[in-house]
């Protein structure tokens, strides 16, 4: 039985990574194509659409690569959209990404400030202080992508995801 639980924890995480990766392209192309990264530098090394990441360091600190994500997409970000990127430009496991300690301290020395969206703490979105207006809202122009906000989870869900956990 424990095989069993782990191809099935192996499937579901591929497919999930699939589809980060596939909503992360979407994103570009979208920011492209609305005009909200104006004139952007493809990276040589990449068929990437979207935001240049040329600039990228993967041996550089947890702090660098976070604020340098956001830089380079220009809006505020969900924390799994910048695990994403990072694992996609690293060709990691998305899970093996972990910046909630590097978010809490850049947020603590005034490097990104967290907009909350709604009274839920998973619709919360990171970004420079400096995208706020004076009452503390996100500009039109760093606003989040809303398909990044996370709904109720439904009964019927919250029981699958207990399935899936065992």
């Amino acid at each position: 039985m424990g095989n069993t639980n782990d191809n099935s924890v192996n499937i579901l995480k591929e497919e999930k990574r699939r589809l980060l990766e596939r909503v992360a392209t979407i994103d570009s192309l979208l920011e492209l194509i609305e005009g909200k990264v104006e004139d952007p530098q493809p990276n040589k090394n990449s068929n990437d659409s979207g935001p240049d990441y040329s600039g990228y360091n993967a041996r550089k600190s947890s702090r660098f690569k976070v604020v340098y994500i956001i830089k380079a997409v220009n809006r505020f970000l969900h924390s799994s959209e910048i695990r994403s990127k990072i694992a996609r430009l690293e060709k990691i496991d998305y899970d093996s990404v972990n910046i909630s300690p590097v978010l809490s301290q850049l947020k603590r020395d005034g490097k990104l400030c967290k907009v909350q969206v709604g009274n839920q703490n998973r619709n919360s979105f990171w970004g420079n202080p400096k995208w706020l207006n004076e009452a503390g809202e996100i500009l039109p122009q760093y606003k989040y992508n809303e398909n990044a906000l996370s709904v109720n989870d439904s009964e019927e869900d919250i029981e699958f995801y207990k399935k899936i956990r065992v």
